[in-house]
């Protein structure tokens, strides 16, 4: 998985063999296919492995604050901060969708980064917090929001001005759902 994971970030899906991977792992093609049933798959665990590790640093960056909007800011700090801060590469978040098919990733997402989101919602409509209380529909938006603004600032490089912008429009945009 590590060096699938490291071929996959370097060259991408497409280019990325079966073969490579197995040379790499020192392994036999045979190997792999014990475990996985195609490339597909090695690349939908990786996704997996890196949304559970993600889904672990939000949780942790706000178990510790009891006030719930200062626990979204640290989740929306904690999201963007998860490229830098995981000592595995990343495969592109905009690739696993074209990759993996928009069903696929969703259902990895509602078990982990979705999840979290949603929770934090809820939080928010029982702390009479939001003007829109559908927390299916608010936490979608949001989890689309985060996940087009890491597509952007990834593609931009990530810079800490990037960072900063896309955890302000985030934090704006939820914001503004905030009851006043």
């Amino acid at each position: 998985m590590k060096e699938a994971r490291r071929l996959f970030t370097l060259h991408g899906f497409q280019a990325t063999s079966l073969d490579q991977i197995a040379g790499e792992a020192r392994l036999t093609k045979g190997a792999i296919y014990h475990h996985f049933s195609n490339k597909t798959e090695i690349y939908a665990a990786i996704f997996e492995q890196q949304c559970v590790e993600l889904t672990r640093l939000v949780s942790n960056a706000s178990a510790e604050e009891s006030d719930v909007w200062k626990r979204v800011l640290a989740q929306c700090e904690a999201f963007f901060d998860f490229s830098r801060l995981t000592a595995l590469p990343l495969v592109p978040l905009h690739e696993v969708i074209g990759v993996l098919g928009w069903t696929r990733w969703r259902e990895i997402e509602e078990k982990n980064t979705l999840a979290i989101v949603r929770d934090s919602v809820e939080a928010l409509i029982a702390a009479d917090m939001l003007k829109i209380n559908n927390a299916e529909l608010v936490s979608s938006v949001i989890h689309a929001t985060l996940t087009d603004a890491a597509i952007t600032a990834g593609r931009s490089g990530y810079s800490d001005k990037v960072r900063a912008e896309a955890i302000d429009v985030v934090t704006q945009m939820i914001g503004g759902l905030l009851v006043k």
